[in-house]
């Protein structure tokens, strides 16, 4: 059971980097929960403060964010949703 005192997080947030392969995670920030509205919200506050903005699509230092909502998971018809979230042009 977790302690995040907002339902339907767990918390934590996992980073994968695709070029070495180290996977980190670490706690998802409570002002992140409150401030942006679900997976799509937290995934985009996310990019603009990790992407600069002279970055092009395709480089390197560009991110792909995967991000779910709160509701994912639970019994509500189409709350399923899955966000890909990266700078595009």
């Amino acid at each position: 059971m977790s302690v995040f005192p907002y339902s339907g997080y767990a918390g934590k947030y996992l980073r994968v980097n695709l070029t070495s392969g180290a996977i980190q995670h670490g706690p998802l920030p409570l002002e992140w929960v409150e401030d942006y509205l679900g997976g799509n919200g937290i995934g985009v506050r996310i990019l603009w403060e990790e992407v600069a903005p002279s970055v092009n699509p395709l480089d390197p230092e560009n991110k792909l964010i995967i991000a779910t909502g709160p509701l994912c998971g639970s019994p509500i018809p189409n709350a399923g949703r899955l966000e890909f979230i990266a700078k595009s042009r």
